[in-house]
């Protein structure tokens, strides 16, 4: 099947099986290596991807499913200005995450600040628990993501 979708701001193409998970076709046929494969149940969060401006998990979505619709990885937020906010934010919090979760974990934390501009308790429980990873402590991660806010917050002042 013909799929044609945007992938990080750019229109791409693939004729490949329609129930193939989006989550192997970005990271097999586009290289994209940012997300993970991890439980593949969408349990970890760490093959998270925003489809439509809106956090999915990508191992859960046949990639026939984004056909005409637009997906950003890590590797296309990262050229956003947001991505600094939140990658200057978890810095001078001191901040340090594993090399599997932190593609992910960026990518969520500033994709949800853009809904939660200034986050509440509630708001900063749903941030943190969205990928499933213990190697930084809950109140350092706190502190990077009101940090994020802060900077995102002065931007755009």
């Amino acid at each position: 099947m013909l799929i044609e979708f945007s992938l990080n701001a750019k229109n791409v193409s693939l004729d490949i099986p329609a129930y193939y998970r989006l989550s192997d076709v970005l990271r097999d046929k586009f290289q994209l290596k940012g997300l993970r494969n991890a439980c593949e149940k969408g349990y970890c969060g760490l093959c998270t991807v925003v489809l439509d401006e809106k956090l999915v998990y990508s191992c859960l979505i046949p990639v026939f499913q984004v056909r005409g619709r637009n997906v950003m990885t890590i590797e296309g937020y990262a050229e956003t200005e947001d991505f600094e906010d939140v990658y200057q934010g978890f810095k001078q919090s001191g901040v340090h995450l594993c090399d599997y979760c932190a593609p992910t974990r960026t990518l969520t934390t500033g994709i949800l600040l853009n809904q939660y501009t200034r986050p509440d308790e509630t708001q900063l429980q749903e941030i943190i628990t969205t990928v499933n990873c213990s190697c930084t402590p809950y109140e350092t991660l706190k502190k990077g993501i009101i940090m994020s806010s802060r900077l995102r917050q002065r931007r755009l002042k």
